[in-house]
């Protein structure tokens, strides 16, 4: 870290260059937003799942909106909120549904990274499961 306590550009630019690299082996194709910013796109339970990734201070962020007002009571996720590393759900005001994840700067490993990932894109699965349930789709 720099003498401010922040993350050094040297480590957001291996961040991310670790952050491409997964994304590539994962067939994932990024959009560049920013130098420190990515947007994806997958299929998640079977609705595109739009997902930004930043840098922000000194954690790598990833979030989306899995679910929309009234797809899902987000207090029925409670119940999983802490039962994977890395991700955890919100919600905003108006009801939808959000899940996040982040991993210190320092510790953006290919393998913790990816298992970052994999929790965000396993924390999704699981509320939009839920979702289909609750509206009987």
């Amino acid at each position: 870290m720099g003498a401010s306590g922040r993350t050094t550009p040297a480590t957001v630019h291996a961040a991310i260059v670790v952050l491409d690299a997964v994304l590539e082996d994962a067939n994932l194709p990024a959009r560049r937003l920013a130098d420190d910013h990515r947007g994806i796109s997958c299929d998640v339970a079977g609705w595109p799942l739009d997902i930004g990734i930043v840098v922000d201070g000194d954690l790598l962020r990833a979030q989306a909106e899995v679910c929309g007002h009234g797809q899902v009571d987000p207090h029925d996720l409670l119940h999983d909120h802490r039962k994977r590393a890395f991700a955890r759900f919100s919600h905003a005001d108006g009801g939808a549904v959000w899940v996040e994840a982040e991993l210190p700067v320092i510790a953006a490993t290919p393998e913790l990274v990816d298992a970052m990932l994999g929790a965000l894109l396993e924390a999704a699965g699981l509320a939009r499961e839920r979702a289909k349930v609750a509206t009987g789709r």
